[in-house]
């Protein structure tokens, strides 16, 4: 899916005084006083798997929210680097379980919006995945997959895979 692209159909709609929800279960709908050009509507058929998958995540348009949620990135990374000035940004990373919170609560958002939010700042490369081993991971779905509980495969293992992550700056 590509977010940004539905955020453009989305603003897109926006221009034209036009309201854009879904119809259950694979549809998208429109509403408006006027007829919106014909190159708008063939948009928004060619790329309605985006928008059936933004609005899986939310009904509204997140657009103002992204910027604020990596402000959010960057007041984290404030307080962590309180008292190492002297050190470059990405030298401190963001645990992302502390920018999840702090998000969440100032921009009261739901946890798909926040998911939706998360996938596309690491989409558009404005933040990364890193674990402790410093290893960065390309997806959200990287970071939350669930790992074997099967005692077969190791607890060493599973350790390894369960490593806390944090977000660094792109």
């Amino acid at each position: 899916m590509s977010i940004k692209r539905a955020l453009e159909l989305i603003m897109a709609a926006k221009s034209f005084q036009c309201v854009l929800y879904p119809d259950p279960p694979n549809g998208i709908r429109w509403a408006s006083q006027k007829m919106p050009p014909d190159e708008f509507l063939d948009d928004l058929r060619v790329n309605k798997a985006s928008l059936v998958e933004y609005f899986s995540y939310t009904d509204r348009d997140l657009t103002p929210f992204f910027v604020r949620a990596f402000d959010g990135y960057l007041y984290c990374l404030n307080q962590v680097n309180k008292g190492a000035s002297n050190i470059g940004r990405s030298a401190h990373p963001v645990s992302t379980l502390y920018w999840r919170f702090t998000v969440k609560e100032a921009l009261q958002l739901s946890n798909p919006e926040l998911e939706l939010i998360e996938k596309f700042l690491i989409e558009e490369k404005c933040l990364k995945y890193l674990d402790d081993s410093r290893t960065e991971l390309i997806t959200p779905e990287q970071e939350q997959q669930k790992y074997s509980p099967d005692r077969d495969a190791g607890t060493a293992f599973n350790d390894l895979l369960s490593k806390r992550r944090q977000f660094i700056y792109c």
